[in-house]
C-alpha cells in the first residue's frame, strides 16, 4: 500500500512534467515554423510585387517599399536569399524560368516543381523545401519558389537541442522526485499507518468483549427458550463478530502488495465446495441456479481469501435475488488469466454509479441491507482481495438492464 501510494504520487508528478515540457516544446517549435512560414510569405509577396525579383536594398532603406515589421532586411537578404521564377501562360503551360538566384537545381528539376504545384491547384503553400506563390503578371502568371533549406534545418537542429535539454531535464527531475517523494508523502503516509493500526487495534480490543456477549447470550438462550431479547443479542454480536472480522481483513490487506501466503492449490475444487453450498441455499429460497465451472484450473494465492471472495460474492447474489429468479456462477480460464463471475436478478436504479457498490458501508438500499444483516463492507473486501492477488474486478448490467454481473479477472 505505502509503496503504492508512494509511486503513484511520482508517476503523477512525471506526467504533469511531461505534459508541460511537451506543451512548452510543441508550441515553441510550432511558433518557429509558422514565423518562417509568415517570414517566407512576406518575402515572396514583396517578389510579387517587384516584377519577380527582390528588390535592393536601397530601395527597402529609403522606404519606397513598405516591409512587415516582422521581417528583417539588410543588405545581405539579396545575397542570402534562394528563390526562383517561373513564368507561366494563361493555360498553365510554362513560357520560362528564372534561375539567377539559385543554383541547386537545374532547369528541368525546377520546370518538374512547377508542374506539380500547378498541378495541385493552390496559390500559395509549401514543397518539399520551398515555399511558393502564384501570383498574376502580364499575359499569365508567374510562380516564385523562396528556398526555405536554411531556417528549416536550424529549426530542426534547435528542436533536436531542446529535446536533449528537455530529457536531461526531465531525468534530472525524475531523480529528484525519486529520493524527496518520501518526505512528501509522510503526512500521508503516517495517517494511514495510524488509521490502519487503529482498525487493527480495536478489532482485537473489540474481539474479547464480543465473544463474551456471544458466550453469555448462548448461555441464556440455553435457560431462556425462544426469548426474544436473547434471541437479539445473540443475532447482533453475530453480526459485529463478522464486521469486525471483515475490517481487520481489509486492514491486512491495505498493509500488503501481494497476498500473504503464496500456495498453489485447485481453484476449481475450491470453487465446487463454495458453488455447492450457495446452490443449495439458492434452491431452498427458490431461486434458479446455474453453475460452469472449468476443471483442473490452479493458482497461486491465497487458498482462504480465494474461497471468501467467492463466498462474498455468492452471498451477495443470493441476499439480493427475489424467489423465481437466477443466479449464474462461472470460473473459467481465458489464456493466462482466469475469469470467475457471479451474475443475478438485480434491478439497480439507472443513475446509479456501479463502482460506489465497492466503497465502504456502501448501500443501494439501507433498509434491504439492514434486514438481510448487511453492513456495505463485503464487496469493498471482494476487491481488495482481487486487487492483493494482482487482479481486477468490475461490476457492469445485463443487456435487459435486469440483471448485474461482478466480474473477477485474476
Amino acid at each position: 500500500m505505502l509503496k503504492k501510494l508512494r509511486w503513484r504520487f511520482i508517476r503523477i508528478a512525471m506526467l504533469s512534467l511531461l505534459f508541460v515540457f511537451a506543451a512548452l516544446l510543441i508550441g515553441i517549435l510550432l511558433f518557429g515554423w509558422l514565423r518562417i512560414d509568415r517570414s517566407a510569405d512576406a518575402l515572396l509577396g514583396l517578389i510579387a510585387r517587384n516584377g519577380g525579383e527582390l528588390p535592393a536594398y536601397a530601395q527597402i532603406d529609403s522606404g519606397k517599399i513598405a516591409m512587415p515589421p516582422y521581417v528583417e532586411f539588410t543588405e545581405e537578404t539579396p545575397y542570402e536569399t534562394r528563390y526562383f521564377v517561373v513564368s507561366c501562360g494563361s493555360d498553365d503551360s510554362i513560357t520560362g524560368v528564372s534561375v539567377s538566384q539559385i543554383a541547386s537545381l537545374s532547369e528541368s528539376e525546377i520546370r518538374s516543381y512547377a508542374a506539380e504545384v500547378l498541378h495541385g491547384g493552390k496559390s500559395s503553400g509549401s514543397y518539399r523545401e520551398y515555399r511558393y506563390l502564384a501570383a498574376d503578371s502580364s499575359g499569365g502568371k508567374m510562380l516564385i519558389f523562396l528556398n526555405c533549406e536554411r531556417e528549416l534545418s536550424s529549426l530542426r537542429s534547435f528542436a533536436a537541442t531542446s529535446l536533449l535539454v528537455a530529457l536531461g531535464a526531465y531525468l534530472s527531475v525524475f531523480v529528484l522526485v525519486l529520493f524527496l517523494s518520501k518526505n512528501a508523502i509522510r503526512p500521508a503516509l503516517e495517517s494511514a499507518e495510524r488509521q490502519k493500526q487503529f482498525i487493527t487495534d480495536a478489532g482485537h480490543e473489540l474481539k474479547t468483549p464480543l465473544t463474551i456477549i456471544s458466550t453469555s447470550a448462548d448461555v441464556l438462550a440455553a435457560d431462556l427458550t425462544g426469548n426474544e431479547w436473547v434471541e437479539n443479542i445473540r443475532r447482533q454480536s453475530v453480526r459485529m463478530t463478522k464486521l469486525v472480522c471483515d475490517l481487520v481483513t481489509l486492514s491486512k490487506l491495505d498493509e500488503a502488495e501481494r497476498p500473504v501466503l503464496h500456495e498453489t492449490f485447485s481453484l476449481s475444487d475450491a470453487a465446487w465446495d463454495v458453488s455447492a453450498a450457495f446452490r443449495t441455499v439458492a434452491e431452498a429460497k427458490g431461486l434458479h441456479y446455474f453453475e460452469q465451472i472449468d476443471e483442473n484450473l490452479t493458482f497461486c494465492g491465497d487458498s482462504s481469501a480465494m474461497e471468501q471472495l467467492m463466498n462474498i460474492l455468492l452471498d451477495n447474489a443470493v441476499k439480493y435475488t427475489d424467489a423465481g429468479g437466477w443466479i449464474r456462477f462461472r470460473l473459467q480460464r481465458f489464456g493466462k488469466p482466469v475469469v470467475l463471475e457471479v451474475g443475478n436478478v438485480c434491478r439497480l436504479p439507472d443513475e446509479l454509479d456501479l463502482n460506489r457498490l465497492f466503497d465502504r458501508f456502501y448501500r443501494t438500499d439501507p433498509a434491504r441491507s439492514r434486514q438481510f444483516g448487511g453492513f456495505g463492507i463485503g464487496l469493498s473486501v471482494a476487491k481488495a482481495i482481487t486487487e492483493a492477488h494482482g487482479g481486477t474486478i468490475r461490476v457492469t448490467r445485463g443487456e435487459d438492464r435486469e440483471s448485474v454481473f461482478f466480474t473477477a479477472i485474476l
